[in-house]
């Protein structure tokens, strides 16, 4: 077994731009139209939302699923986001995932690993990265 039998690595913009030139203003439109149909062919269990950008895409793509996660990507008072907003299940691309959202690793001073973000819901998040769904 490969890591790409696993899990799945996309961009939300797949057009190409110098300096990525219009990325901010594409984001949305090419999440809504392409991220589904792109994430169902990928078997994973967990679905992680990485960095502010791909955390507005995301939330512009399925808006009906975020509709009750006002926090989601969002910094709570303690430095870490809110479990309640940042972990949950959710059917994308045709299939039950647990989606969770991390720090991009270019963010200062945040915790960008699974593990010391969510040191309470760690074990949740293994358990859906090794589910194959």
């Amino acid at each position: 077994m490969t890591w790409y039998d696993e899990a799945v690595m996309t961009e939300v913009v797949h057009c190409k731009s110098n300096k990525e030139h219009g990325v901010p203003e594409a984001s949305a439109h090419c999440a809504s139209l392409h991220l589904d149909r792109i994430l169902s062919a990928a078997p994973a269990g967990l679905l992680v939302v990485v960095g502010k950008p791909a955390a507005l895409a995301f939330r512009a793509a399925y808006p009906e699923a975020l509709a009750t996660k006002d926090n989601f990507a969002v910094e709570s008072e303690n430095g870490y986001p809110d479990p309640e907003h940042n972990i949950f299940p959710m059917v994308i691309g045709g299939k039950k995932r647990l989606v969770c959202f991390l720090w991009h690793r270019g963010s200062w001073g945040k915790i960008t690993d699974l593990k010391r973000l969510y040191p309470q819901d760690f074990h949740r998040l293994q358990e859906a990265a090794g589910q194959r769904v």
